[in-house]
C-alpha cells in the first residue's frame, strides 16, 4: 500500500513537471511570436503630395507705338516722344509745335532768325549751349531737344497750354502783355492746339 501510494505521488510529481514545462514552452513560444511579428510589423507611411496649379493666363496684346502719320522719319517721332516726356509736354503737342513752326523741315530758316524743326530763336543759342550744351540748333535732335526743354519749362511755369504756347511764340513778356489785355490765347496757340486735337483723335 506504501508502495503503490509512492507511486502515485511520484507520478502526480511528473505530470506537474510536464505541464509546467510546456505552459513555460507556449509562453516562450508566445513571446517569440509577438517578438517577431513586432520586428516585421510595417508601420504604415503617410505620405503628402504637393499639387501646383498653375494659372495660364493670356499674354496681354503689346499696345501698338504711337506714332502719327506725319512727314517726320520714326526715329525722330521717337526722340519728340521721349524729350516731351521728359519735359511734361504732350507728345501730339509737341509734334503740333514742329507742323506750326517748321512744317517738319528740319533745314528752315525764318527772316528773324529762327532755326531747324522748332524754330529755335538766335537770342536763346547761347543759354541753350550753357545749360544743355547745345551745340548746332540745326541737327535735328539737338534742335528738338531745345525746343521742348523751352516749352517744357513755359508748360511748368504757367500749367495752361495757351499761356505756354504764347510763351513760347511771343516770349514770357508778350505772353503776359496780351494776358493783360484780356488775349488769352492767339492764332498760334489755337493752330497748335486745333492740330494736337486732330493727331489724338487719329489715334482711335
Amino acid at each position: 500500500m506504501d508502495a503503490l501510494k509512492r507511486k502515485m505521488e511520484i507520478a502526480a510529481v511528473v505530470f506537474f513537471c510536464t505541464v509546467t514545462a510546456l505552459i513555460a514552452a507556449c509562453s516562450c513560444a508566445t513571446t517569440a511570436a509577438a517578438n517577431l511579428a513586432r520586428q516585421t510589423a510595417v508601420e504604415p507611411v503617410t505620405e503628402y503630395v504637393t499639387l501646383t496649379y498653375t494659372e495660364e493666363r493670356p499674354q496681354a496684346e503689346q499696345e501698338p507705338e504711337l506714332l502719327y502719320d506725319v512727314p517726320m522719319s520714326d526715329e525722330l517721332q521717337r526722340h519728340v516722344r521721349e524729350q516731351a516726356e521728359q519735359q511734361g509736354v504732350p507728345f501730339e503737342i509737341a509734334i503740333a509745335v514742329i507742323e506750326r513752326e517748321s512744317s517738319y523741315q528740319p533745314d528752315a530758316v525764318s527772316d528773324t532768325g529762327d532755326f531747324g524743326l522748332m524754330q529755335i530763336n538766335v537770342c536763346n543759342h547761347r543759354w541753350l549751349y550753357e545749360e544743355l550744351g547745345i551745340t548746332d540748333v540745326m541737327n535735328p535732335e539737338q534742335n528738338i531737344e531745345a525746343g521742348l526743354y523751352i516749352l517744357g519749362r513755359a508748360f511748368q511755369k504757367y500749367d495752361d497750354p495757351d499761356k505756354a504756347l504764347m510763351a513760347y511764340n511771343m516770349g514770357d513778356s508778350g505772353m503776359k502783355a496780351a494776358w493783360s489785355k484780356g488775349q488769352h490765347s492767339n492764332k498760334y496757340s489755337r493752330a497748335v492746339i486745333e492740330t494736337a486735337q486732330a493727331l489724338k483723335r487719329k489715334e482711335h
